[in-house]
């Protein structure tokens, strides 16, 4: 299956939050674009303090069945910061979101699902020291939900309830729940799918550490031949 089946909005962060396949363009706040904050080409750099991308309350990110949210993370400081989300704390929570969960010097990241089961979280095996890229990704297949760091899984767990959005709060990047900015450190190439991506495809995205950007092409040198 092609990478792009089921993509949902894809950010480049090439000098802006425009969804390179969807209509959920970002609304930037205090967002600074470099090359030196990209993993591929540019990426964002979230302050901690006031950098927050909103996207708004947008109809085809409510994902209630099979999903896959993918990017790359590079942690700066040692703070607790929600990544990317749609995020609520009114009842019923119909929502979730990536975060960084400050442990001593180190981050965990986390799937989180909040419905009538109440919250569903799941936290990686891993850590995540700062200063260096991650490629984390998770998914949701029926009930189980299923981490990866840098290609690999790092942890899965069945949940259970029923998901139902509501429309009380945005999707965004880099603010919390209360709607203050969290997550310091650089992002870049945020996907989000409606169906669960199969190992090999998280492989693929993964590129050997190389990342992927989308359509998801490279050069194919394996088929070149001299002649003499």
């Amino acid at each position: 299956m092609a990478l792009t089946t089921g993509l949902v909005s894809y950010w480049k962060l090439d000098g802006n939050s425009n969804d390179s396949v969807g209509s959920n363009n970002g609304s930037d706040t205090n967002v600074t674009y470099d090359n030196a904050y990209g993993k591929i080409n540019q990426g964002a750099l979230g302050n901690g303090s006031s950098t927050i991308i909103n996207f708004g309350n947008s109809t085809s990110l409510k994902l209630n069945g099979n999903l896959s949210m993918s990017m790359w993370i590079y942690p700066t400081a040692n703070s607790v910061g929600y990544v990317f989300g749609r995020t609520s704390n009114v009842s019923p929570y119909g929502m979730y979101y990536f975060y960084l969960g400050a442990s001593g010097e180190n981050f965990t990241i986390a799937l989180s699902l909040f419905n009538s089961g109440g919250g569903q979280v799941i936290a990686t095996s891993a850590a995540f020291p700062l200063n260096a890229w991650y490629h984390v990704v998770a998914t949701v297949s029926g009930t189980a939900m299923t981490v990866y760091v840098n290609g690999v899984s790092s942890g899965t767990k069945t949940f259970s309830g029923t998901r139902s959005f509501t429309d009380h709060n945005n999707w965004a990047f880099c603010r919390g729940t209360d709607g203050v900015a969290d997550y310091v450190g650089r992002l870049d190439e945020v996907g989000i799918w409606s169906r669960a991506l199969t190992t090999d495809e998280i492989t693929e995205l993964y590129n050997a550490g190389a990342g992927l950007q989308y359509p998801f092409t490279t050069a194919n040198t394996t088929n070149f031949f001299q002649f003499f």
